[in-house]
């Protein structure tokens, strides 16, 4: 086996979970460089420096159980054997790059590759597979690999619902794994320092924070440092208010031309007014009519509220 990587044997989900703190796996790509919703830099940066059980949710532990079925549907129909370590393989040239793979296997003529199974049920990625479109976190996540163990090749063998199996090859690209090394090298220095991603937009990032900072400490923190932040944010805010009034502006002036067409042309532009009556549950009228039913079936979620305004000084006259 190529030794471009030292191998770091576990013997538990723990022991794998707590490894998995050591570096950046290629699970962690596509978070750390926003190529999918369900991850993002800030809680893979959170989720490096603390142990965390693995809670998961329906699609990990569908992909786990699905993850066997697909190796064994790979073995039966190509003949070859996929081996399955409980190792990580961590790269000796990139020590923040680490692999945790399926499994890696070697074909008829020698070639070591990367195997990855994967499993979904979502009809927008079913129907993207189909013609041929592999996500860009499976890619970023297989070339990630190969960027570790030196292969040349992956396979990532998919099941799609539940009768749908089909395979990819995917080559090894190395101005792509170039390209990865920096990116991670970059968000590794995160973790060393200890220092949150600084330009992370994303829902994700809000609910990591959320979670992270639940305790709240009834005091007035000094963030003078990033005055310049709070300048930038105010200033969109304004703008959004701003953007808004004129876009209710334009719409009021169209509906005033278009009366009582429901549709119109102007130009390069089409025009659709639709106006109906919708229906609403009466929240207030059954909360004060049926108070045990709404105790009963009321869940708590979290949530938060963040403000900013500018501090008005007084001047002196």
């Amino acid at each position: 086996m190529n030794k471009n990587y030292e191998v770091i044997p576990y013997k538990s989900h723990k022991e794998w979970l707590e490894l998995r703190r050591i570096g950046i796996g290629g699970s962690d790509v596509g978070s750390i460089l926003h190529l999918h919703n369900y991850g993002s830099p800030t809680s893979c940066y959170f989720s490096k420096l603390e142990s965390r059980d693995d809670i998961g949710n329906e699609s990990t532990r569908a992909g786990h159980l699905w993850e066997g079925i697909i190796r064994q549907t790979f073995v039966d129909d190509h003949g070859m054997v996929i081996f399955t370590p409980a190792e990580i393989f961590k790269s000796k040239e990139h020590p923040f790059m680490i692999a945790s793979l399926d499994g890696y296997g070697i074909d008829k003529d020698g070639i070591e590759f990367v195997f990855e199974a994967k499993y979904t049920n979502s009809f927008e990625l079913i129907k993207s597979l189909a013609t041929g479109n592999i996500p860009l976190h499976w890619e970023a996540q297989v070339q990630h690999y190969m960027a570790v163990t030196g292969f040349s090749y992956a396979i990532i063998a998919y099941q799609a619902g539940s009768d749908h199996h089909a395979e990819f090859r995917i080559e090894r690209d190395d101005d792509l794994i170039q390209d990865l090394i920096v990116e991670e090298e970059r968000f590794w220095g995160y973790i060393e320092n200890k220092t949150p991603p600084p330009e992370d937009y994303s829902k994700d990032a809000q609910d990591a924070l959320r979670e992270k900072f639940s305790e709240v400490i009834d005091d007035t923190a000094d963030l003078s440092f990033l005055e310049d932040v709070c300048q930038k944010l105010a200033r969109n805010k304004e703008k959004r208010k701003t953007l808004k009034i004129e876009e209710d502006t334009y719409k009021t002036r169209l509906k005033q031309a278009m009366g009582n067409f429901k549709r119109a042309v102007a130009g390069n532009y089409k025009l659709t007014w639709s106006r109906y009556v919708s229906q609403s549950f009466d929240t207030k009228k059954f909360k004060k009519e049926n108070p045990d039913l709404v105790e009963a079936y009321t869940v708590e979620k979290p949530g938060e509220k963040f403000n900013i305004t500018e501090i008005v000084k007084e001047t002196e006259e």
